[in-house]
This record gives structure tokens, C-alpha cells and sequence, in this order.
């Protein structure tokens, strides 16, 4: 990796990470503040019916994130800022379709869905389906943040989010329970998203153009169409649980299961390196730097191995301790769901991290491919070992899908790395006298 490229990593994760840290206190502040102020009931129903709007948000994104941050990536590794405008045009108005097609479709079936959730009241149902329309300016704001390697806009903006939700959570949550958790949910999101769009527009002058390239949004599609499948096919591994867990178990049992969750996203927000690689993969991959590809692959894969029985180890002694200080005793039989699911995580990061070159290397397919194998074991896994074990049982399969994925990645990209590499070394014959 060139010495430009390893610092912007180095700078990007390390910026990150205090940002993203910071973000995962004030997100476990957050449920903790709603395991000890809504009934039991009440926080597993909430976050069951959070996952499931984050897996149909998942269909409304298409991709579009990952896709925009790999065009505006290249827009700015060739100097071609005038097509900044485009590829913003192009993505806004492609998430105002899929975000309003998914939106309405919630809100048809909205007496359906609801009954499996208990016939929870229209209200919370509405505001918490609103996180999808707010994905418009949001997903695309952070697609331009990234691509520009601008990780301190898109993090610090962020921060602020997870704040504002823990602040408006304080001020709502006392006033109308359930209702008023749904409206902070939304409420700072907008904030954040609307700040990020101005910035956007004013600071850096980017309007929407309204000209149809019909090049460009072949691109986009193209580029998000396998994305979009494995996007939404990772978010269905990592939500479903949840989601089956409340239909199969009911909602106490998923707020045993979100304790675990807790723990698990305090450390997930500081897993930031597979954000920050995406646009540094990208100039890897046209600088053909296949060596040094194949060196990051090693080592993510050392790393997740070497940390797994530390990880393991540790949450397994401590966790008992803390959820009884950080939560509640009432919850201390959530500790192995806290084991398992952190864990896991490692391999959850691993894949993300493997996946980032992989859309750099326009292997999306395959990718794909990769995805719905471990999105059927895992709903399987999640039947059988919810059935048997209850959210002890979601955690477990949550964990054996991540590892399934990784190895699956791991195994893809060697191969195409190396098949790369020898393609790039084989020499160019050249013709001399009569065989020219």
C-alpha cells in the first residue's frame, strides 16, 4: 500500500474510531435508558419493530451508499469534479423511488405487520416507518462523505445523531412511552440528515441536475444491483433474529436478546476500517496493487482469528458483572447471548471489511451469491436454535451466519486476487524480424 493511501487509512480509522467510540457510549446510554424506563414488554417491542423497519430500509436502500461512494471515489481519483452534481442527481433520485415504493407498501400492510408485532398501535408504527423516507438525503450525503475520504464530516456528523437520539429519547420517552421513543428515533435522524444535505449543497456548491445521463444511471444500477441484494441480505442476517425472535418468543425475550445487542454495537461502532478502505480499495484496484491486496486479506483474517479466543474469553468472565452494573441484575441471564454475539461480531467486521474490496473488484455477484447461502442458513439456524435455546439460540446463529460469511469472502477473494496477480505478471511478448 502506498505511503498516501496508509496514511489516509491510518488518519481515517483513527479519527473514526474516537468519533465512533464515542457514538457507542452514547448508543448503549441510549438503551440502557429504555431497558430501565419502559417495561420489558414495551423495549423488546420497540427494538423488534426497529429491526424489521431496518430490513425493509435495507430493500429501500439498494445499494445505493456503496455504489455512490465507488462513483464518487473515482470522480475524484480522476478530477472530475463536474460529474459530482450527476452521480448526486442520479442517487437522491433513484432513493426517492425505492424509499417511496417501500414506504407505501409498510404503510398497505401496515394491519398485518402490526399483528405480528401485538397489534401495536398505529402511531409508533408510523413514526419508526418514517426512518426509511429519511434514508433520501442521508444515504446520500454519506456516500459523498466517504467517497471524498471526508471521514470526519460523515463521522462527526454521526456522533451528533447518536446524541441527539440519546437527548431526545430523555425528553420523550417519560412523556408518551412508546410513542415518544419512536418520535426521538426519527426526530434526530432528520436533524442530521437535513444539516448534512446543507452543507452538502451550500459548502461545496453541488445542486441537483436534472438532465437525465442515462449512462450514469445505467452505472448506478448496474453497480448497485448485486450490491443491493447483499446489502439487504446482510441486514436481514443481522435484524432477523431479532424480528423472529419476537414473533416465535414474544417481546420479553427479544429484550433479553437486546442486551446483548448492546454490547455488541458498543464495540461494533469502533469497527470502522471496512468504511474508510472502500475508496482506497478503489485506487488500489486501478493501481493493480494486487500484492499488497492479498498481504491486507492475510491479515484481516490473522487478526480475526488471534482476537476470537481472547474476545470470547473475556466477555464470558465479565459479562455477568457487566450487565448487572451497566444495566440491570434482572437481565443477568442475557450473559451468553453478551459472549456469543460479541464474538461473532469479529467475523461480522471481517466480512464487511472482505466485502469493501470485492464491490472494488466488481465481483458483486459472486458476492451476492455468498450472501443469500448464509441468509438461508441463517433463517434456518434461527428457527431451529430459537426454537430450542430462545434468544440464547438467535445470538448463535447470528454468530455461526458471520462466520459462514467470512470464509465464503475469504475463499472469493483469494482466488481472484491471485488469479489477478499472475495475470498481472505474466510478460508481453514482443516480435522481432519475421515473426512481426
Amino acid at each position: 500500500m502506498k505511503d498516501t493511501l496508509l496514511k489516509t487509512f491510518i488518519h481515517g480509522s483513527l479519527f473514526s474510531f474516537a468519533a465512533m467510540f464515542i457514538g457507542g457510549v452514547i448508543n448503549y446510554l441510549t438503551r440502557r435508558y429504555l431497558a430501565l424506563n419502559l417495561s420489558e414488554y414495551n423495549f423488546g417491542l420497540f427494538y423488534g419493530m426497529f429491526s424489521f423497519i431496518s430490513i425493509a430500509g435495507s430493500f429501500a436502500e439498494f445499494g445505493l451508499t456503496q455504489s455512490g461512494t465507488v462513483l464518487f471515489a473515482e470522480a475524484a481519483t480522476t478530477q472530475q469534479q463536474k460529474e459530482f452534481p450527476k452521480i448526486f442527481s442520479a442517487l437522491i433520485f433513484l432513493r426517492m423511488i425505492f424509499c417511496s415504493i417501500i414506504f407505501s407498501g409498510l404503510l398497505i400492510f401496515h394491519a398485518e405487520i402490526r399483528k405480528g408485532f401485538g397489534d401495536v398501535a398505529f402511531l409508533p408504527y408510523l413514526l419508526i416507518c418514517l426512518l426509511v423516507l429519511i434514508q433520501i438525503p442521508e444515504g446520500t450525503c454519506t456516500s459523498f462523505w466517504n467517497g471524498k475520504k471526508l471521514f470526519s464530516v460523515s463521522y462527526g456528523l454521526f456522533t451528533c445523531k447518536t446524541i441527539l437520539i440519546f437527548l431526545c429519547v430523555s425528553l420523550m420517552t417519560p412523556l408518551f412511552s412508546l410513542t415518544g421513543t419512536c418520535a426521538a428515533f426519527i426526530a434526530a435522524p432528520l436533524v442530521t440528515a437535513l444539516s448534512s444535505l446543507s452543507i452538502l449543497c451550500i459548502h461545496f456548491r453541488i445542486r441537483p441536475d436534472f438532465h437525465i445521463d442515462k449512462s450514469l444511471w445505467k452505472r448506478v444500477i448496474s453497480l448497485s444491483g448485486f450490491v443491493a441484494i447483499s446489502i439487504m441480505l446482510l441486514n436481514v442476517i443481522y435484524h432477523v433474529g431479532t424480528v423472529l425472535l419476537t414473533i416465535i418468543k414474544g417481546a420479553e425475550s427479544t429484550s433479553y436478546y437486546n442486551i446483548g445487542v448492546s454490547f455488541m454495537q458498543i464495540i461494533q461502532v469502533t469497527m470502522v476500517f471496512p468504511t474508510i478502505f472502500l475508496p482506497i480499495a478503489v485506487q488500489m484496484n486501478r493501481e493493480k496493487k494486487y500484492a499488497s491486496l492479498k498481504r491486507i486479506l492475510y491479515i484481516a483474517v490473522f487478526m480475526t482469528i488471534l482476537l476470537l479466543p481472547v474476545t470470547a474469553l473475556f466477555f464470558h468472565l465479565a459479562s455477568p458483572t457487566l450487565i448487572a452494573l451497566l444495566f440491570s441484575e434482572k437481565y443477568g441471564k442475557a450473559a451468553p447471548t453478551v459472549t456469543i454475539l460479541c464474538s461473532g461480531l469479529l467475523f461480522y467486521t471481517l466480512s464487511n471489511f472482505l466485502s469493501q474490496i470485492i464491490i472494488s473488484m466488481n465481483e458483486v455477484k459472486v458476492m451476492m451469491v455468498n450472501t443469500l447461502i448464509t441468509t438461508i442458513t441463517n433463517i434456518l439456524l434461527n428457527v431451529i436454535l430459537i426454537l430450542r435455546f430462545d434468544f440464547i439460540g438467535a445470538a448463535l446463529a447470528s454468530a455461526c451466519s458471520y462466520a459462514l460469511l467470512s470464509l465464503l469472502h475469504a475463499s472469493l477473494l483469494y482466488k481472484r486476487i491471485q488469479t489477478l496477480f499472475n495475470q498481472s505478471t505474466i510478460p508481453v511478448k514482443t516480435c522481432t524480424g519475421k515473426e512481426c
